[in-house]
């Protein structure tokens, strides 16, 4: 569990660097940050942050896909 929780939270963050990254740098970003009052780098963060948060959603389903496909002998 230690090592799920270590990968966990050595992971994340890169994502949402890497997510944050690829919202700015999206060439139509800016018009849709602009229709929602915020800067490229705003919603950038606000993209990455929101991947953050569902992030140990998507864990739950891997685990819960990996416990059934595991075979019980």
């Amino acid at each position: 569990m230690a090592a799920g929780g270590d990968l966990g939270a050595s992971v994340a963050p890169q994502l949402v660097g890497i997510i944050t990254d690829f919202v700015i740098a999206f060439p139509k970003a800016e018009g849709l940050a602009q229709a929602l009052s915020l800067t490229p780098e705003q919603l950038g963060m606000k993209a990455g942050m929101l991947f953050g948060a569902i992030f140990p959603l998507l864990a739950i389903f891997v685990y819960l896909r990996f416990l059934k496909t595991k075979k019980i002998k």
